[in-house]
């Protein structure tokens, strides 16, 4: 019963993408808006405050997603294991990137 309540969904690539790219959607069409609205005002503001807003509320909006889809049920090693093997065999032979071989050198 433990294991099962440390499992984390798997997001693919494509889905992560998809994420980013509503993130800064949402910041970007936050400061169109209130640009719009308080021409006089700056909108630095709203703008990083709606991206970390929508950086939350997307990312939790996507594993939920995710999950309803049948996404992979893995443990939190596995996933940051298949994360780094995406950016490629750097990642492997780099240390300070890859947290099993961390984990092993220091046992």
């Amino acid at each position: 019963m433990a294991d099962r309540l440390s499992l984390v969904v798997y997001k693919s690539p494509t889905q992560r993408i998809i994420e980013i790219a509503l993130v800064l959607a949402a910041g970007f069409g936050a400061a169109a808006f209130w640009q719009i609205l308080l021409p006089k005002i700056s909108s630095s503001y709203i703008t990083v405050a709606t991206l970390f807003l929508a950086y939350a509320l997307i990312t939790r909006l996507g594993t939920l997603w995710a999950a309803r889809r049948g996404n992979d049920l893995v443990t939190e090693n596995e996933r940051s294991r298949r994360y780094l093997s995406e950016i490629g065999p750097m990642s492997a032979a780099t240390p300070a990137l890859n947290p099993m071989r961390r984990r092993a050198r220091s046992r």
